[in-house]
């Protein structure tokens, strides 16, 4: 059975598997040939404060415990499906784009991230909608 813990880590020391994961080994009282598998079951950052701290949550299996299914994504086909908007890149944005995108809705999201803006020769919505780019639908 894998335990469960949670590290406040420094954003260095959290992008690093090897440095979090002897970490843990040493929280839980194990040398780090004796870990098996360390999953991140959980990723939060508090930036309030000077420092920023990320709060991991991990999985960690012991090399005696058997080890869990790897975790398989399966990512639709969605060629030839109508592009779709999304505005904003917050938490709603980003999981609107995923779900249309599972449902096989639309293509996956383009925009500022991915390296081309969605309405061709605009740096705003505002002057897209008012020229008619938009479409309502």
């Amino acid at each position: 059975m894998p335990r469960t813990l949670t590290l406040i880590l420094t954003p260095r020391q959290a992008a690093d598997p090897k440095c979090y994961t002897a970490l843990a080994a040493h929280r839980l009282g194990l040398r780090d040939d004796e870990v098996a598998l360390v999953r991140v079951v959980r990723r939060s950052i508090d930036a309030r404060r000077r420092r920023p701290e990320v709060s991991l949550t991990l999985e960690v299996y012991a090399a005696c415990e058997p080890q869990p299914a790897p975790v398989h994504f399966d990512y639709p086909d969605v060629a030839g499906r109508p592009e779709v908007l999304v505005v904003g890149s917050g938490p709603a944005g980003l999981f609107a784009g995923q779900l249309l995108s599972l449902r096989r809705v639309c293509r996956p999201p383009s925009g500022p991230g991915s390296g081309r803006c969605p309405v061709q020769g605009h740096h705003s919505l505002l002057h897209a909608d008012r020229r008619g780019s938009l479409r309502p639908e």
